[in-house]
């Protein structure tokens, strides 16, 4: 399988990129604990990267696009299909 290791990587940062945002509480998750912890300590620019996190959807869905369309045009449809399903 040919793999391209820097979709990965970019797919880890956006999925990461979307579990900082609930989590420094820029979304409902944080507001709605019932004993929310203190965020003190997350650096300003930090939270402030973090307010775009959903962002992050946007990204890893069309890399993750990508790679399927690519293994789409290296494989026969139906040889395809069946590992799509499979999995």
């Amino acid at each position: 399988m040919n793999r391209k290791p820097g979709l990965d990587v970019l797919r880890i940062f956006a999925a990461f990129w979307v579990l900082s945002y609930h989590w420094s509480g820029n979304s409902g998750f944080y507001q709605n604990l019932p004993h929310p912890y203190g965020i003190h300590f997350i650096p300003s620019w930090i939270h402030k990267f973090t307010n775009y996190g959903f962002l992050g959807v946007d990204i890893f869905f069309l890399l993750s696009g990508a790679v399927v369309a690519q293994s789409a045009l290296r494989e026969r449809p139906m040889n395809f299909l069946k590992a799509r399903f499979l999995r």
